[in-house]
């Protein structure tokens, strides 16, 4: 797992996808190996938003996670999760059962650059040019109302 997400966050697919092709070769199951790839780049998403990594990882693991997370964004992890949810769905081909993980490293790390970097810090607004609502007038009498207006009680 830990060198599909090192690949990964280095935005080097190609590594990515040779990392899983070579799990497919020493016999991985791809449910396995997406189990794996969720739960620990979930680990990576809550590391990179400051937390702790789970003691159930070796001190090895859990120092390799902090130097990944620290190449990383919450963004990029949640997107990468988000792809891997979607690989999750996909029935693969006989011939190629890596090909939905092997889609998920793609979309993750084709995404320009921009959105690997995004700010946690803040919201980004979007700068839209200030409108003023028009004024609206509340009709005060019956007769102001337009015809086959329900009167106000």
């Amino acid at each position: 797992m830990q060198a599909i997400v090192k690949a990964a966050v280095a935005r080097d697919a190609a590594k990515a996808m040779r990392a899983v092709s070579e799990a497919v070769e020493h016999g991985a199951s791809m449910r396995h190996v997406l189990d794996g790839l969720l739960e620990y780049v979930r680990t990576l998403l809550f590391v990179t938003l400051g937390d702790e990594v789970d003691p159930k990882y070796d001190p090895g693991t859990a120092a390799e996670l902090k130097k990944i997370a620290a190449s990383a964004t919450p963004f990029f992890a949640q997107s990468f999760l988000d792809a891997l949810l979607v690989a999750r769905g996909r029935t693969a081909p006989s011939l190629l059962p890596q090909l939905p993980i092997e889609v998920a490293i793609a979309n993750v790390v084709i995404l320009p650059p921009v959105a690997n970097v995004a700010p946690v810090s803040g919201i980004v607004k979007a700068s839209l040019p200030p409108t003023t609502p028009a004024p609206t007038v509340a009709p005060k009498t019956p007769r102001d109302l337009p015809p086959n207006t329900p009167t106000p009680l």
